[in-house]
């Protein structure tokens, strides 16, 4: 209304944005040596050397605002949400939905050794040995890991290959240090709204471990080409974050999952939440959960099993190069040990294969996924066809007996309860014509031809972005030019 507008500096005062800056700096120093000799008679390929990294990670708020120690809490120059941790003010900044972000600071420098060697004791066989060993410094440790894989050929057209080894992750500084982030999420447990997490690092946290081993076999004749291969993963230790929605699970008295349900105050998952007020009596219930803290651990062990398929031709046809072929994966296993940590079992163990897993632990597994081409080249003109499937998954939060979930508004719903495979038909053109001294090469296609639109599913946007997408039938046009 004229003569009512706010102040420009009102306004620029409401839009200020929320983040970070952040830059990463790496310094590296490698030392490789590599040669031909003889070892019984037997030519040998090898290389050694060593490796020094030093990282540094800076992290800052983007302005006071994004800052929890200049304004920690919802009005600017209040401090009062820092006098008792206990109570309902709590430091969640002017942004409370977006949390904030507290400066950090962090170093890292790690030594590395390694060796490599090549040996083909017959004209048909190839042996790679390494080892690498690695130093993090306290209070990481050091780690050696060793790795064997070898080729065979058994025939000019049919080859079999396998590997073993072990692999090392060691935790990053900001793993390890003490300082956190604050953040809101979606709770189950209290009909899914937004409560606030605390994430804070673990200076006893381990180093993470996997075993690995693969075999295959591959066949290659006359334009035509085929691999397959069996790979497993198995994890030690694997990084993982106390699962809040477990934890908020757990107090619960009862499998209804709106909020309205009483919590178990004398619950040991009691220590991780604070609660409305600071209180937890016979009249809480889930909905007066306000905060959540979780930290990175050392979770349950991981196995992951599966095939990778690999089929080709190619070859001249009229005049037109052809060349077709396809590729899947099988995910035969992906399973996962009890969650314990510190006496506590915050969830038992589960296979996450098939299964959506919105609310743990990887998220999406598709058991198959697959993708096939067709190109055609004639001159500067090229045509493909380009093919996607990707399998659905069940809804883990679904219980077999009884609706997916309820509120007090509208009830029982069965929504997303199964989210159907996806899959989508593109079609590309492209020309490459020479313009002076240039090529420039347009190109012009198609995306989900037939615009199939993704299954629904239990998420904020009533869809899996990991197996749908959204955007329906695409146009795209363009041109690159090259000198």
């Amino acid at each position: 209304m004229p003569g009512l507008e706010n102040d420009p500096a009102l306004l620029d005062y409401l839009r200020q944005p929320s983040g970070t800056n952040e830059s990463e700096e790496q310094f590296i120093v490698d030392l490789v040596f590599n040669g031909e000799t003889e070892l019984v008679g037997l030519p040998v390929g090898y290389a050694f050397g060593g490796q020094y990294r030093k990282t540094e990670f800076v992290s800052r708020g983007i302005n006071r605002f994004s800052n929890p120690t200049q304004v920690p809490c919802a009005i600017e120059g209040d401090f009062s949400c820092l006098d008792d941790p206990n109570d309902n003010n709590f430091p969640t900044g002017p942004f409370t939905f977006l949390g904030q972000f507290p400066t950090a600071i962090f170093n890292q420098s790690v030594y590395a050794l390694f060796a490599e060697a090549r040996v083909n004791p017959f004209d048909t066989l190839e042996i790679v040995g390494a080892v690498r060993y690695e130093d993090y410094g306290d209070p990481v440790g050091a780690t050696v890991n060793p790795k064997v894989s070898a080729l065979f050929e058994a025939t000019d057209f049919l080859s079999f290959r396998g590997s073993i080894g072990t692999t090392f992750r060691g935790p990053l500084a900001a793993d390890i240090s003490p300082a956190g982030t604050s953040f809101v999420q979606g709770i189950d447990a209290a009909g899914g709204a937004f409560k606030a997490t605390d994430t804070v690092g673990n200076p006893e946290l381990e180093p993470e471990t996997a075993l690995t081993y693969s075999v295959g076999a591959l066949i290659d004749y006359r334009g035509f080409n085929f691999s397959v291969d069996y790979w497993t993963y198995e994890f030690e230790g694997r990084f993982a974050l106390l699962p809040v929605q477990a934890i908020a699970s757990a107090i619960s008295n009862s499998s209804v999952s709106d909020g309205t349900q009483s919590v178990n105050c004398d619950s040991p998952f009691a220590q991780f939440i604070t609660f409305a007020g600071g209180i937890c009596d016979a009249n809480t219930v889930a909905n007066d959960i306000s905060r959540i803290r979780t930290q990175t651990v050392n979770g349950p062990d991981v196995t992951t099993r599966g095939l990778d398929f690999s089929i080709g031709y190619s070859r001249p046809v009229g005049g037109i190069d052809l060349s077709l072929g396809a590729n899947a994966t099988h995910v035969l296993e992906y399973s996962f040990t009890d969650f314990e940590y510190e006496g506590l079992l915050f969830d038992n163990g589960y296979e996450a294969s098939g299964f959506a897993n919105y609310n743990r632990d990887p998220g999406t597994v598709s058991p198959w996924r697959a993708s096939a081409f067709v190109n055609a080249r004639m001159g500067a003109f090229g045509l493909s066809y380009n093919f996607t499937f990707i399998d659905g998954v069940d809804d883990n939060r679904c219980p077999d007996d009884g609706p997916c979930t309820q509120t007090p508004e509208f009830g029982p719903t069965d929504f997303g309860r199964t989210v159907d495979s996806f899959s989508k038909h593109d079609i590309f053109a492209n020309l490459t014509v020479p313009i002076a001294r240039a090529n420039v090469r347009f190109t012009a296609g198609v995306e989900n031809i037939l615009d199939e639109d993704p299954s629904a599913a239990r998420l904020e946007y009533s869809y899996d972005p990991f197996i749908g997408n959204a955007l329906g039938r695409t146009y795209k046009l363009g041109a690159k030019v090259t000198f």
